[in-house]
Order: structure tokens, then sequence, then C-alpha cells
């Protein structure tokens, strides 16, 4: 696993695929507990979806564990991203978020993301058009 301290920055206009976002109990000296979690798996099939929760798992235990509190973290593994911020304090908590960028196969002036949204339209990059 890769660690970066600037953020990741594709060289390609590319669109950003969130398989994971987790809230997670983590004290500085015991494991973390994911406290909720939500995932994506849609675009992967039915026989890859077990192995690849496997992995968004493990992969976001370690991640929050490896993050000491009150900081920030981005971990690259392949082509997946996660970013974690380990809040501390008297909570404990860390949140954090798998990602993926996707090319895009527009041409690059419409992966461009527009100044006013709308939440009915989309481009053909997958990103949302003006209204």
């Amino acid at each position: 696993m890769a660690v970066s301290s600037s953020s990741f920055q594709p060289r390609t206009p590319a669109i950003m695929k969130v398989y994971s976002l987790s809230i997670a109990h983590a004290p500085p000296s015991s494991p973390s507990t994911v406290l909720s979690s939500a995932v994506d798996l849609s675009s992967f099939s039915f026989y890859q979806r077990g192995s690849v929760s496997e992995f968004l798992t493990f992969f976001s235990k370690t991640v929050i564990e490896r993050t000491s509190q009150g900081q920030r973290q981005s971990v690259q593994e392949n082509n997946y991203t996660a970013h974690v911020y380990n809040r501390g304090g008297a909570e404990q908590l860390a949140g954090r978020f798998v990602v993926r960028f996707l090319p895009c196969i527009s041409p690059p002036h419409m992966c461009r993301p527009q100044p006013s949204l709308s939440l009915t339209k989309n481009t053909p990059c997958g990103l949302l058009s003006p209204s």
C-alpha cells in the first residue's frame, strides 16, 4: 500500500466511483470496530462481491488502525484509494471512504464540473449537468 500525503490526482479526466463509506470507533490502543458502513458493489459480478467485500473490510480496518488520532491520510492500493480521517478526542471516531477514479470516455471538455448542477440530468461522463 502506498501512502500519499497529498491528494491523488489522476492524469486524465476522470470520474470518481465511491465503493464504501464507513464510520468506526478507533481507540488508540485496541482494534477498531466498524459502527456503520455502506457499500456499493453493483459494478462487480455476483461471484466477485464476496471477495471484494472482504477486501474493503480488511482495507478499511487496516487503514483506520494505522491512522493516528487527529490525522488525515490517503492510501492507494492498486486502483483504489482510501481516504481516512481519524478524529480522535473523546469520541474516538474515524471516517473512511474507498474510491476508484474511472477514466472519462467523453471529450475532456464534457468532464469538467459544471458551476450549476441539476440532480435529474446526467452527462455522458456520469457527472451532473447544468440546470
